[in-house]
């Protein structure tokens, strides 16, 4: 039986192709089934791979579904060169956030005493050198100190209601921005600030007038400014949506300095979080603001 059926896979069949008219033998050819069936193979064999080429070498891949075309794929490599230099720039301000609040609450970095370290291990002849330089104030040190501390001492601009004190009573703040608090201090849960709610595109204000140490962007608290204000006061504005300010300004109290947000992980909506810090401790500003 199973011969018969190897019989007729060898069996001959001729094709032949006339014309109609004349009925002349215009073509003809004799082909057995397995002959058909190894052309139909190499035939699919040949769809498939042209198929194939076709996918990968040729704009048609774009319409498959799930195949990013060649802008979502430039968008995402920019966008991993993106993150990787933004990864690098939020470990550098942590750090050196981790820095100012270490300063302020009276502690020295650890890395300080490594190069403290490498400082002593100066020769002889390089301290020497050290011992040698003149740290007195110059003729004209001394004149310019003089004349700022005249200016300073007839400035009697006030909205600006720091008293030079060390009396916590007396330190008087504006308020921040038209709005509502929703959220107020409470240290023991890990809230060191305020949390005012406005409309949207309210203007952030300084609460004393100081100069701007850090406006910039970070993870947790989005578009943060931080003023560094007399007395070793320090307010941050956290979660904006847009800095009006750069680092190094001078602020008047008052003065707008950033756009109220929804910015950063942290954040839950449109608001503002605002902090005090004095000497490295947090402090409540509900106590001293002025509504």
């Amino acid at each position: 039986m199973a011969s018969k059926k190897r019989k007729k896979l060898r069996y001959k069949y001729r094709i032949s192709i006339f014309n109609e008219d004349t009925f002349e033998e215009v073509w003809r050819s004799r082909l057995s089934r397995i002959n058909v069936i190894i052309l139909i193979f190499f035939f699919a064999v040949f769809i498939g791979a042209l198929t194939v080429m076709t996918v990968f070498f040729t704009p048609v891949k774009e319409y498959i579904p799930g195949y990013p075309d060649a802008d979502m794929s430039n968008t995402i490599f920019e966008n991993f060169l993106l993150t990787d230099s933004l990864q690098k720039k939020v470990e550098t301000h942590e750090k050196f956030y981790a820095t100012v609040h270490s300063i302020m609450s009276g502690n020295i970095p650890d890395d300080w005493h490594a190069d403290q370290e490498q400082a002593d291990t100066l020769n002889t002849n390089e301290l020497l050198y050290l011992d040698e330089i003149n740290l007195d104030p110059s003729v004209a040190d001394s004149l310019f100190r003089q004349q700022i501390e005249d200016e300073e001492r007839y400035n009697l601009s006030m909205i600006d209601q720091i008293k030079k004190t060390d009396d916590k009573d007396n330190l008087l703040l504006v308020v921040p921005m038209k709005g509502v608090v929703t959220t107020k201090f409470n240290p023991s849960e890990g809230h060191y600030g305020v949390d005012f709610v406005g409309a949207e595109n309210e203007r952030i204000m300084a609460v004393a007038p100081g100069t701007v140490i850090m406006a910039d962007w970070t993870m947790d608290a989005g578009y943060v400014i931080q003023i560094q204000h007399e007395r070793n006061l320090v307010s941050i504005y956290k979660h904006n949506s847009d800095l009006l300010l750069k680092t190094g300004d001078k602020v008047k109290a008052g003065q707008a300095i950033a756009i109220i947000g929804n910015t950063g992980e942290l954040s839950y909506g449109t608001h503002l979080h605002l902090e005090l810090w004095e000497n490295g401790i947090p402090i409540d500003p509900l106590n001293h603001i002025i509504f």
